[in-house]
């Protein structure tokens, strides 16, 4: 999906109370992060974590300081982060719950 679709959907399921709430947001890019353990490869998550269809790409709602076209991402094969152009669709959402926090990456800002 693209970036704008992922912000959709998440209204969408804050609409339907998807599992009772409805505080669900695009996780900035320090949120994926802390899922990551590096020492880990396809995916770079830790050991026997609970999560089950983990995507390869994924949005964060952290906009790049440097061009606002970009968002930045996690690719979760080997755990970095970088870039994505933000209408193309072959990066997924995962969710998350709570308000932001404003910590993007560095002083970069979130939608």
């Amino acid at each position: 999906m693209d970036w704008n679709t992922a912000f959709d959907r998440v209204a969408q399921m804050n609409r339907d109370r998807v599992q009772g709430y409805d505080d669900w947001r695009v996780p900035e890019i320090r949120d994926l992060e802390s899922l990551t353990d590096m020492d880990h490869h396809s995916p770079a998550l830790p050991e026997n974590h609970p999560f089950t269809h983990v995507q390869a790409f994924y949005w964060s709602a952290t906009t790049s300081q440097y061009d606002t076209g970009y968002a930045w991402v996690l690719y979760t094969k080997d755990g970095p982060v970088g870039v994505g152009y933000k209408p193309l669709t072959e990066f997924f959402l995962w969710p998350v719950r709570g308000p932001y926090t404003g910590m993007g990456a560095d002083d970069e800002a979130d939608r």
